[in-house]
């Protein structure tokens, strides 16, 4: 019992201790922070240390000081001048840090917590760069304190919950949409797949077809249904052409002006495919897509039975059977959330015919955009809200609101929903009766054994699944694994940039920076670099300098429909605008750290 008495002691003077502690810590906060204040004052809010005779050092522990007792200093104070700029003791005063920021002025008020990602335009039509997020541009990377990328936007916060990157609908009046939005029932797609219903249908040497994909039935049809407009394909090669002459580039401001990004309903028709097309059920054909996989070099497979399969099963109806099953289950379950994380299944249930059942969630963002982050390293307290939200929408919802944006054609400036789903890498080791229906549906995904797909099954990190919605465009970004893309329903806008477009593409390289293998440029502004409007003149000139660059970057485009898997090879930037309701699917296979001679690579 004594020792009990004696631990409770030490227990109640460690609290005594800390707590005073603590309260010690925010009192010389606050006084570090009006000693940076004055000094930043005294250079003119540039806050040159080496001229001011202060020590570098000194700087940054008053700057870490300032974060020590939490974010809750910085949040009292909010921006009164509409600007991004970070608050004074938030980072080490520096010339470089502040001449990235925009430099001296109304720098020294502004708060660090912005209250939305991003800057809007006067009126709302554009949303800009939150400027300090961009990596310097080609030859200007000793411009910048390094400590930005590497140890100030990019270090993980001190605090941090989940509500940060969460947002509840649940008891919420029904939205605006809804009462729009189709109540028919579930969509449903028929079995008419082009290359199931008609074999003549098939591309081949440059003929001009009509792809008659799926055709929708029931619910909302798409104002455009790109599985069934013209497409022109180019003749099919056996062997990859030498000197980098494959695939076709163009430059990025070319694909974006003769196809701008939001102009959904007004496609180039016929459409020109630039990649090669190969027939799954035709060996010699796939003994080519073989060669041109091994030369790292993009391609499309068609007429793939499973994909077909999946695409007329994937109703509505199927796929929330197996997505909102999981949530009813286990809606008070957190633990068992907690442990899933972004995706396995687990346990049987009585909604969806025995299978066991899939975890899922919905993403929203404030408009079309969604450029992605690693939560670990976004801090909240610094950055404010992170670009995407994950929400409480069940797949039934979601599905709703995808097919009332296919039947309106939602403003890019709208809100958008984005649903996606991992397997993980482990559910193929298990037993097939325990597998999730993206498992059984896509064998080839899932196989423990070397397939055409996924050809180093031991190098496979789950399958990744994404439910996209009419005009949802995913920020430019790399995969380290070979990946094989397949479309189970719509369409998808796929522009491809070898790996050695990487300086021109505004790619963030810095592993601690929480938007690592992203950029976040919205290529469709790049239409608007020669713009007089005054809204767009409000662009930051930061943002401005990068589209200049990404214009000249060179790139390939491809609309990957239902039916087909899409090879992108490792390390080549995609960057992906959903053209209409649609579901893929996708498996890495390890990774190649070759350089490709023409396109680049690892290095």
């Amino acid at each position: 019992m004594k020792y009990f008495v004696a631990i409770f002691a030490l227990a109640l003077v460690y609290t005594a201790i800390t707590s005073g502690g603590r309260q010690r810590a925010v009192r010389a906060a606050l006084r570090r922070r009006r000693r940076a204040a004055s000094l930043l004052r005294k250079n003119n809010g540039v806050g040159n240390n080496k001229q001011s005779g202060e020590d570098p050092y000194d700087a940054q522990q008053d700057a870490k000081a300032a974060r020590a007792e939490g974010d809750y200093l910085g949040r009292r104070r909010r921006n009164n001048d509409g600007g991004e700029g970070l608050a004074i003791g938030n980072a080490a005063p520096g010339w470089k840090f502040w001449k990235h920021l925009g430099g001296g002025g109304n720098n020294r008020r502004q708060s660090n917590v912005p209250t939305e990602h991003g800057v809007w335009s006067p009126n709302r039509r554009y949303k800009w760069i939150d400027v300090r997020q961009l990596p310097p541009l080609p030859g200007q990377e000793d411009m910048i304190d390094r400590s930005i990328l590497e140890g100030g936007l990019g270090r993980r916060p001190e605090k941090r919950s989940a509500k940060d990157f969460r947002v509840k609908h649940a008891g919420e009046p029904p939205m605006p949409w809804e009462a729009e939005a189709d109540d028919d029932g579930m969509e449903r797609f028929t079995a008419t797949s082009s290359a199931a219903a008609d074999p003549g249908l098939a591309p081949d040497s440059g003929q001009r077809i009509a792809h008659h994909g799926r055709g929708i039935t029931g619910g909302s049809s798409p104002r455009v249904d790109y599985t069934s407009i013209e497409y022109t394909y180019p003749p099919t090669i056996s062997e990859p052409p030498a000197e980098g002459r494959y695939p076709f580039l163009e430059t990025l401001g070319t694909l974006m002006t003769r196809w701008p990004q939001d102009e959904l309903d007004n496609p180039p028709q016929p459409f020109l495919e630039r990649l090669q097309h190969f027939d799954y059920n035709d060996p010699d054909q796939m003994a080519m897509a073989l060669r041109f996989r091994d030369e790292e070099l993009p391609f499309k497979v068609y007429n793939v039975p499973e994909v077909i399969s999946a695409g007329m099963k994937w109703t509505d109806e199927y796929v929330s059977s197996q997505f909102d099953a999981f949530r009813r289950k286990n809606t008070k379950n957190r633990l068992l959330d907690a442990v899933l994380g972004g995706g396995g299944g687990g346990g049987g249930g009585n909604d969806n015919g025995g299978i066991p059942m899939t975890k899922g969630h919905c993403q929203e963002a404030r408009m079309n955009f969604f450029s992605f982050f690693q939560p670990m390293n976004w801090a909240t307290n610094a950055l404010g809200p992170p670009p995407t939200m994950d929400n409480d929408w069940t797949y039934s919802r979601w599905a709703k609101h995808a097919r009332y944006a296919d039947k309106v054609g939602l403003d890019p400036t709208e809100q958008h929903y984005y649903w996606q789903a991992g397997i993980p890498r482990e559910e193929r080791l298990q037993p097939e009766d325990t597998w999730t229906f993206v498992s059984r549906d896509l064998p080839s995904f899932s196989s423990p054994e070397p397939t055409f797909f996924g050809f180093m099954p031991e190098m496979q990190k789950g399958i990744q699944c994404r439910f996209g919605e009419r005009g949802v465009t995913a920020a430019t970004h790399y995969d380290a694994g070979r990946n094989m893309v397949a479309m189970m329903v719509g369409a998808k806008r796929y522009v491809l940039s070898p790996p050695k477009a990487c300086p021109k593409l505004g790619i963030v390289t810095r592993r601690r920076h929480p938007v690592f293998r992203h950029s976040l440029l919205n290529f469709g502004y790049l239409n608007l670099l020669d713009s007089d409007d005054p809204e767009v003149q409000t662009m930051p000139k930061e943002e401005r300098a990068w589209l200049e660059v990404a214009k000249e970057s060179m790139a390939v485009e491809t609309i990957l429909k239902a039916g087909e898997v899409l090879y992108i090879p490792s390390h080549w930037f995609h960057y992906i605008t959903s053209l209409q309701k649609s579901a893929q699917c996708n498996t890495r296979s390890g990774r190649d750290k070759g350089d490709h001679p023409e396109h680049g690579g690892f290095e």
